[in-house]
């Protein structure tokens, strides 16, 4: 492999080895319950964990989070795509939000 071609190299390296490691969980997150609370949720632990929002809210893991936030908005996610949800705080102090 030439020099010149490295750095165009390495994220593909990066994708063909992430994709082989997520390949293996597919079909346990296509078979899983969204319907059902989080703690519910039949996923194998590797990817329960790297879940950070479920049905609009912050996951156990990731509640932290929620100072950074300052109470502004939370991304939300549902069958028909991604919205944005205000929060009372944000709403109250006039903040205004927008998908993305």
């Amino acid at each position: 492999m030439a020099v010149d071609i490295l750095p165009s190299e390495m994220p593909r390296d990066a994708s063909v080895d992430f994709s082989a490691v997520l390949r293996e969980f597919v079909p346990a997150i296509t078979r899983a319950d969204y319907t059902v609370p989080f703690e519910q949720l039949d996923l194998p632990p590797e990817i329960k964990r790297a879940v950070i929002v479920y049905r609009g809210e912050l996951t156990p893991d990731y509640r932290y989070l929620e100072a950074y936030l300052g109470g502004c908005c939370l991304p939300s996610f549902g069958f028909s795509g991604m919205r944005v949800r205000q929060s009372p705080e944000a709403k109250r102090r006039g903040i205004k939000t927008a998908a993305w």
